[in-house]
């Protein structure tokens, strides 16, 4: 698997009337690691969209990360706005060179993660309640730091290879 850190032409300004040329390259972050980014508190904001792009769902989240021994913790509360609430405590095993194991209580066998430049990207399988039952959902995580305290996470959520959803959050560090 491999990840790509922003291309310079993707941060430029684009050109014409009033615009520039400058990059903004060397005001982007170039170090993503959950472990720093999560460490503490942090909030999210987001929307799910089901496979024909129609918005299905809005949430909101509030993470905890912390060190246990030698793996780091990230708790989350989600709120939905139907009401529900879903709590995950992700275990996740730094394994050196930005690449990343990550266990949770609702995963099916191991996910894995793995960090270049501003970009992370993580692969797992997790059961998910879809109207009163558990579907094992297959994720793709792509996580962007665009400033030290501020995080874009996308994620598609497939069956059987079917694009079923796909969920936007911003993450910000408190």
């Amino acid at each position: 698997m491999t990840m790509f850190s922003y291309p310079e032409a993707a941060v430029r300004a684009p050109d014409g009337p009033g615009c520039t040329q400058a990059s903004t390259t060397e005001q982007r972050p170039t170090d993503l690691r959950l472990e720093t980014f999560f460490q503490g508190d942090t909030v999210g904001h987001g929307v799910i969209h089901d496979r024909f792009g129609r918005l299905i769902g809005e949430a909101t989240a509030e993470m905890t990360g912390f060190w246990r021994d030698d793996t780091f913790v990230l708790d989350e509360v989600f709120r939905y706005t139907d009401g529900r609430v879903q709590d995950r405590s992700w275990v996740i095993h730094v394994e050196g060179q930005g690449h990343y194991r990550i266990t949770a209580p609702d995963m099916i066998g191991d996910g894995i993660g793995l960090s270049e430049g501003n970009a992370l990207r993580m692969d797992y399988r997790l059961r998910v309640p879809v109207g009163g039952r558990n579907l094992v959902l297959r994720f793709d995580d792509r996580m962007y730091l665009q400033e030290q305290d501020m995080l874009i996470n996308t994620s598609t959520a497939r069956k059987f290879g079917l694009v079923l959803a796909r969920i936007s959050f911003a993450f910000q560090r408190r």
